[in-house]
């Protein structure tokens, strides 16, 4: 397994940041955030945080299994701590090939049917200095975290395989039990092209 670190970056040289920097980027880490550290393992069930190609439902939400990675060109494994075949990576993976569970693709050139190549997102985040100064901090991070198991929220709109729904009272908040029991309407074609459709619990 490989622990991802984001990569933060400043100014149009992609400089490094100082210690001041780091601390204000800490102070400012929200929920719209790409993540500080990722976990990711071949083989690893994953769901993606971030809307890559929404019209092809590849977006935030969409959950499939890590088939390879490819580490950044400047990562070198022989200096990497390792504890219990855990690797701490220096830069995000430079490319993760990403097979979605449901979503129909066309297969690309070279690849396996099914499989697409995913790359480290950028997004930037704003910084105010105790002057007042601002600066742009862009980050660099894998869109995607493990996923064995989710909230009703990240449920919706959902085609899932057979699911095991814990439907106890939450320790916070509501749960919506409808959602959780809910699967989407699914649809498959026969032999003559007859759309045939369905709604399974």
């Amino acid at each position: 397994m490989f622990i991802s670190p984001a990569e933060d970056t400043v100014g149009v040289n992609n400089d490094g940041l100082s210690l001041e920097q780091k601390l204000l980027v800490a102070a400012s880490e929200g929920k719209d955030r790409l993540e500080r550290s990722v976990k990711i393992a071949e083989g690893m069930r994953v769901m993606l945080t971030w809307n890559f190609v929404v019209s092809t439902d590849l977006a935030n939400g969409t959950q499939g299994t890590v088939k390879k990675i490819y580490l950044d060109p400047h990562e070198n494994l022989t200096c990497l701590p390792t504890t219990d075949n855990i690797v701490q990576l220096q830069y995000p993976p430079a490319l993760v090939l990403f097979r979605p569970n449901n979503t129909p693709l066309n297969n690309l050139k070279g690849l396996t049917s099914g499989v697409i190549p995913l790359e480290p997102s950028k997004k930037g985040m704003q910084i105010t200095y105790r002057n007042g100064r601002r600066s742009t901090v862009y980050r660099k991070q894998l869109s995607l975290t493990p996923v064995y198991a989710f909230t009703d929220y990240k449920a919706q709109g959902q085609t899932l395989q057979p699911v095991i729904v814990d439907i106890g009272n939450p320790p916070t908040g509501g749960l919506n039990v409808f959602q959780c029991l809910r699967r989407d309407i699914t649809r498959e074609k026969s032999r003559n092209d007859q759309i045939l459709t369905r709604l399974q619990y």
